[in-house]
């Protein structure tokens, strides 16, 4: 036996001498924050050795032996491997012990079964017990091992990282070695030996034959199936096999190895059942807005709780309060940069660091983070170093081509005969051109447009094709005692409009060390700086302009001038010079200890530190619209955030028998003050040099905010099981907010679930197809909290200008009024589930379905003007959530070369407003919130307007309404064949006017799809791979208000470019038109006022997109080892190559996300294809 199982070890022992710093510079505070952290991050402590001495405690009566064994497993940290005949199946055993060692436990288990044991690494091997027949025998053994011959090798995982103690055995026999630090082994060949069989921990059995060769190396794939997989969840992480609650987990992995660079946040598209992401535009780094089963809060932010590696973070976008106030006060754009999705708070996040994600659903799941967990939580583990292996370093160069796609638009021909036949037909219904009006009049002339000139304004502000450029660095290793990751990328991204550019620096590092047998080190920092340019947004954003100028002229004038405008429409090369840099520094990071008290009972304090120090500056220069009047302006906002808290812990594992359970209790303090700048000023001396905001010569002025909130709360949980086969959870958290008044600070968030693996019945242990059936319920409640401090409170200050002068001097004027009587906004929630698997998990999935009930949903309401005030926050009503979501993995071909896997879900998101506070309705009972109504019993993101019945085809329909009406006009005096027919709902016989009131206005759309989800497919063939990931969604209505301004001529668009899809209008030769007459200045007089909100641009969103296709291929080791190189892939990857849809706009994903924002697409942004190339090496 001397030659089973042998294991060679090795350690390294690295010593880094710091010498002493001859000079330390000045440092700003967040470059000291930097290096504090930094230092206190990299300290470490020498490793002791690990003990051995592991002790169990066993009850087992009149088991079968392979039950103990399952038992010993779920009790210690090691795994058994044997051949199925090494004992006698289903042989039935008692056993007890009582804090004994293993050793000794397994000596007695086996004593009367003939069975023997080889410990190596977490491993167990089984074998039956041999004896050498004799002293001479045991000789002859002895000389033949010199002339033995041996095989030899590596074992490594897919990513090329060494496995250390592998098991590599002949299989059929007992013989076997393990690999040692470097993931080597070498063992001795014996006779008739065929097929070597290696395993370990975490990975698929792998068998290969040995043929004739001497050197074998071999790569072994992770074995996950769904019960044996470790879900993050709030604090602590649990088997899924256990798990009573709805969470979903990311395919990582799988992202990542297309090579697409993205944000955090757009990676979860369709990934996870009840998942929505939707993109606002193609700007570099924008935020995308995500919903985890629908919209519940109309005020507050609808974005979920991010947890990474253990710290939480609340992105900015949507959280309504102070940027709303600095908009009110000092005419800046914040809350426009925020709604084109400018501020992204994880945008520094480099997402090949991340290892895992999970998304927390049902309130099982989320009510451990309490009034935080109301839209669920996404829980993020960056990676790690890994146990016992040699430093890995990863270097990968990405690099990216963006094509802009253009709208189709009129060349000057067309544009020519567009407006003359609306001229005309303006006239031909009673309408008269002014005098005045030289436009028109030239086009009726044929003088107003020079055809000899067709100006491409979308290639003069668009960018057409730019360059994406990532590069790449990260190494990560480990001792038997502590482990260690770092990286650094820098990426520089290019948009499709000229001048927008991002620039991000990303670093990340985490350590662990064992102090000792029960007191572990940890810390993780996440350091980012982002760097950005963009041309500014608003109404007549560059992109949009550029598609609505006339195409017969250019920007400049005669003597080479940008010109203002051209008609109403600003000029988009003008535009574009409306910018805004930015600069954010970011840090996320945390620390702490673990200190087992006994045996089980680990206690657990973290530290925590979030930092943002963020600065904008916008300049408007003095050529440009925004600029003109003011000889340039600028404004400069800097705003610097400190997060910080500290986290304790208190958990406790407990088996008994078939009894297990898992106790936490804790405590979480935290910290949030932020303080915020503005600076504003006019007239500057130039628009290129003497630009910053010291320079302004008149109108300069500063505000100051600064905002405080602290949040403390407590929190326990027991998750318990009998025997894995009946499962309970229970929660509850209290949290305390500075937010609300002093008599509404505190809040209780309970939770309960229930689970039974149905599985684990004898009575359907036979049913051999049958490898997971589970059902759970779970109950509970979660607040939010996520809208600005002070809402309670009543603000006083100063005003830009001299709104707060009063005889020269600066006075105290009142702000915002308080709401002392706010209260949380707190969301019950109900989920059932059904988790399945068949086949060996060849095919397995989950359904679910959940209601979610939020009360007393924030609002922010407009006051009247007459108050000299802006909004206040107040509780609005009750709104409800429901829907069903699916999931289904399938595992369709497994062979040795070739492999298939393929991934579907789908989920639906209802939504309804159940109360609304009468205080804030309208006399029709309604409220309206950006292009939005909200109304009682009906879905939140309702859009309304009139209804259209077609279009007039003849003078006869349009004469018989008017007969019938009371006044003898059905809509309007001058309406004709070719326009819109809009239905006289309440049945008075004619048509109101106001779109805004009226009983003939109604709900035409909702954003609120019927259901949405993904599709991934994922093909491998020894080292070629190839990913298809597609993303869908049906149902949810899009107002393309694109295309309403195509076919509107009104004043505010007058000389404006139109769609080619203007020449699918109503005329006589094409009655059957879906779209109306053109007809000039509609909304002056003339033309039936074509350009009313009504369901003719209501269109279906609906689309298939083909959002990635990624190509890999992997070099064979056997090329590559010798030039030391453990892995180089090659990938390139297609992104957003098609989409299919019948949705007329630009954009269908504008709107698939119901975000409480106006649903009016216009066309904006636009978003680019792309092609990404890139290499990775790991050495």
């Amino acid at each position: 036996m001397s030659n089973t199982l042998n294991q060679t070890k090795s350690m390294k022992k690295i010593i880094i001498e710091i010498g002493k710093m001859p000079y330390l510079p000045k440092l700003s505070l967040k470059m000291k924050l930097t290096y504090f952290l930094l230092f206190l991050t990299l300290f470490q402590i020498q490793a002791h050795t690990y003990s051995q001495n592991v002790k169990v405690t066993l009850d087992c009566k009149d088991m079968k032996l392979e039950d103990v064994l399952r038992e010993i497993e779920e009790k210690t940290a090691y795994k058994f491997l044997y051949e199925k005949d090494v004992f006698k199946k289903h042989k039935i055993v008692s056993i007890a012990a009582n804090k004994e060692k293993l050793s000794t436990v397994l000596k007695t288990l086996f004593k009367s079964e003939g069975i023997d044991f080889k410990v190596s690494d977490k491993q167990i091997v089984l074998f039956p017990k041999v004896k050498a027949d004799s002293l001479m025998e045991s000789a002859v053994n002895t000389v033949g091992k010199l002339f033995q011959s041996y095989i030899t090798g590596k074992i490594t995982n897919t990513n090329g990282e060494p496995l250390a103690g592998a098991t590599i055995i002949f299989k059929g026999t007992n013989k076997g070695v393990s690999s040692n630090f470097d993931g080597q082994y070498r063992i001795a060949l014996i006779d008739q030996a065929k097929t070597l069989s290696v395993s370990y921990l975490g990975y698929e059995t792998k068998d290969v034959d040995i043929l004739d060769r001497t050197v074998i190396n071999i790569q072994l794939s992770e074995a996950v199936t769904g019960l044996d997989e470790t879900v993050v969840i709030g604090y602590g992480n649990i088997k899924r096999e256990t798990l009573t609650g709805s969470v979903g987990t990311v395919d990582v992995l799988s992202i990542q190895n297309q090579g697409r660079i993205l944000n955090i946040d757009a990676a979860l598209q369709g990934q996870v059942a009840g998942v929505q992401v939707s993109s606002p535009n193609g700007r570099p780094g924008a935020a995308a807005k995500v919903r985890i089963r629908g919209s519940s809060s109309i005020l507050g932010t609808n974005q979920p709780l991010y947890v990474i590696d253990g710290v939480p973070l609340s992105p900015s976008v949507e959280i309504p309060g102070f940027k709303d106030f600095i908009d009110f006060s000092t005419n800046n754009n914040t809350t426009d940069f925020e709604n084109d999705g400018f501020n992204n708070d994880l945008g520094f996040l480099d997402f090949r660091n991340i290892e895992s994600i999970s998304v927390l659903k049902d309130a099982s799941a989320t009510a451990i983070y309490g009034s935080r967990g109301a839209n669920g939580v996404i829980m993020i583990s960056t990676k790690t170093g890994k146990k016992a292996t040699k430093p890995q370093f990863e270097l990968s160069t990405t690099q990216r081509v963006n094509i802009s796609q253009k709208l189709n638009v009129l060349n000057s021909k067309q544009y020519q005969e567009i407006y003359k036949e609306a001229i005309e037909n303006y006239q031909n219904s009673g309408g008269v051109i002014p005098n005045n009006d030289l436009f028109a009049q030239g086009i009726l002339a044929g003088t107003e447009v020079d055809l000899g000139v067709d100006t491409d304004w979308q290639s003069l502000v668009g960018s057409g094709t730019s360059y994406t450029n990532d590069y790449r660095l990260a190494v990560r290793g480990a001792t038997e005692k502590g482990s260690y990751f770092t990286s650094l990328s820098i990426l520089n991204d290019k948009g499709a409009i000229k001048g927008d550019e991002l620039t991000r620096y990303s670093l990340g590092l985490s350590l662990k060390q064992e102090l000792k047998d029960n007191l572990k080190f940890f810390s993780n920092l996440s350091l980012g700086l982002v760097e950005s340019e963009a041309v500014l947004g608003g109404f007549f954003s560059a992109s949009q302009a550029a598609t609505t100028i006339r195409p017969d002229k250019t920007p400049f004038d005669d003597e080479g001038n940008l010109l203002e405008k051209i008609g109403d429409i600003y000029n988009p090369v003008s535009l574009k010079e409306n910018k805004i840099t930015s600069s954010t520094f970011s840090i996320l990071g945390s620390m702490g200890l673990e200190y087992e008290l006994i045996k089980n009972l680990v206690f657990k304090s973290m530290g925590i530190l979030h930092f943002i120090d963020g600065e904008n500056y916008s300049f408007y220069p003095s050529f440009t619209t925004a600029g003109l009047s003011k000889n340039g302006r600028g404004g400069l906002i800097n705003t610097r955030t400190i997060d910080p808290s500290v986290e304790t812990t208190i958990t406790y594992n407990f088996s008994a028998g078939k009894h297990n359970a898992n106790i936490l209790a804790g405590n979480t303090f935290q910290k949030n003050s932020s303080k915020t700048y503005n600076t504003y000023g006019e007239n500057f001396p130039n628009d290129d040099t003497l630009t910053g905001i010291s320079y302004a010569g008149e109108n300069l002025s500063v505000q100051e905010a600064i905002t405080k909130s602290t949040l403390i709360s407590f929190f326990s949980r027991l998750q318990y099981d009998y025997d894995k086969k009946y499962l309970l959870s229970l929660s509850a958290r209290a949290d305390g907010s500075s937010k609300f008044g002093a008599n509404e600070r505190w809040s209780y968030f309970p939770s309960v679930g229930l689970g039974w693996n149905i599985h684990r019945e004898n009575f359907v242990k036979e049913v051999s197809w049958l490898s997971n059936l589970k059902i759970r319920a779970s109950f509970g409640q979660t607040g939010n909290v996520t809208f600005d401090p002070n809402q309670s409170f009543s603000l006083f200050g100063a005003l830009n200008g001299n709104t707060g002068i009063y005889n020269g001097d600066t006075g105290v004027v009142p702000l915002r009024i308080g709401n002392p009587e706010l209260k949380w906004e707190i969301t019950t929630q109900k989920d059932f589930g059904l988790d399945f698997g068949f086949l060996n998990d060849a095919i397995a999935g989950e359904f679910g379905y959940y209601i979610k009930e939020t009360k007393d949903v924030l609002f922010q309401t407009t006051l009247p003007s007459s108050s000299g005030l802006g909004t206040v926050i107040a509780n609005l009503g009750d709104t409800e959530n429901k829907g069903f979501e699916l999931t289904l993995n399938f595992r369709i071909v497994d062979n040795k070369d070739f492999k298939w896997n393929m991934m579907f879900n789908a989920a639906t998101a209802s939504s309804k407003v159940k109360r609304l506070n009468s205080s804030y309705k309208d006399d029709l009972g309604r409220i309206y919130l950006g292009g939005v109504y909200l109304i009682e019993n009906e879905p939140l993101g309702l859009i309304r307007g009139f209804v259209a019945e077609g279009i007039f085809k003849t003078q006869d329909e349009i004469d018989a309404l008017n007969s019938s009406s009371p006044s003898g006009v059905y809509q309007h005096s001058d309406t004709g064949p070719g326009d819109i027919k809009y239905a006289d709902l309440n049945g008075d016989g004619f048509v109101n006017a106001s779109v805004g009131s009226g009983e003939d206005v109604t709900s035409i759309g909702n954003v609120e799809p019927d259901f949405f989800g993904g599709i991934n497919s994922n093909f491998s063939y020894k080292g070629l791979s190839l990913n298809i990931f597609a993303n869908y969604s049906v149902g949810n209505d899009i107002y393309w208000k694109a295309g309403e301004e195509t076919f509107s001529f009104t004043s505010t668009n007058d000389q404006a470019n139109k769609l080619v899809d203007v020449f699918n209008r109503w005329t006589p030769n094409n009655p059957n038109a879906k779209y109306p007459r053109v007809s000039y200045r509609n909304n002056l007089g003339g033309a039936n006022r074509n350009n009313r909100r009504s369901s003719l641009y209501i269109n279906k969103g609906d689309y298939l997109r083909i959002k990635a296709v990624t190509l890999s291929y992997s070099l064979p080791r056997d090329v590559l080892k010798n030039i030391n190189i453990q892995d180089m892939s090659i990938f390139v990857t297609g992104t957003d190559l098609f989409t299919f849809t019948k949705y007329p706009g630009a954009n269908p994903e504008f709107a698939n996300v119901s975000s409480l924002r106006s649903p009016l697409d216009r066309n904006r942004y636009p978003v680019a294809k792309q092609v990404t190339a890139g290499v990775r090496l790991t050495f």
